[in-house]
């Protein structure tokens, strides 16, 4: 297992900084080859916390699909010491998805001491108000005018991830990086 960290100052005058990415806070987001976790293999999971007036961006990546424990094993660590998770649509996939690999592995569930922010759940209720075809990450970014220089979906990466298990090829690497970092 890999663990890649990025450091990003922050602007803590903005209020949305200030009031939701506090220190015990954690954003988070998982990349898996699909959508049922009995079938499929978590191959990496990103998250970002506050340190004074910085992100410390964190991605754990799994070399291959025998490293799911230690991904698990080690986000579940970091989240002992956060109050709240903050995720997009983590309500609906990714915190299921975790929970079903903790429970196949016989790990506990860091979750359930946790509040929780679904910013697809919140942005919902928005989606008419704000003219959006649709709440999807990219949608809701691309409305915000938030760049991506990642043109993949996930589902796009699950043959990327397969070949950077096969072959530990750079490009691939960077490939599935930057879709979690973005």
């Amino acid at each position: 297992m890999q663990t890649i960290c990025t450091k990003i100052p922050l602007s803590a005058e903005q209020p949305i900084i200030r009031d939701l990415f506090t220190e015990d806070a954690v954003f988070f987001d998982i990349e898996t080859t699909g959508f049922s976790p009995r079938s499929t293999s978590l191959y990496l999971i990103g998250y970002a916390e506050r340190n004074g007036d910085n992100a410390l961006i964190t991605q754990l990546l799994g070399d291959d699909p025998s490293e799911e424990s230690a991904l698990l094993s080690a986000f579940s660590a970091l989240l002992q010491s956060k109050r709240k998770m903050i995720s997009f649509n983590g309500s609906g996939f990714d915190l299921p998805y975790l929970r079903e690999k903790l429970l196949s592995y016989a790990l506990p569930d860091p979750f359930s001491s946790l509040a929780e922010l679904d910013i697809f759940r919140e942005i919902r209720s928005f989606k008419k108000l704000l003219s959006l075809s649709d709440c999807k990450q990219k949608t809701v970014e691309a409305f915000l005018r938030i760049p991506r220089e990642d043109t993949y979906s996930g589902g796009d990466l699950i043959p990327v991830y397969r070949h950077y298990a096969a072959t530990r090829d750079e490009l691939p690497r960077t490939l599935l990086l930057r879709h979690n970092y973005e």
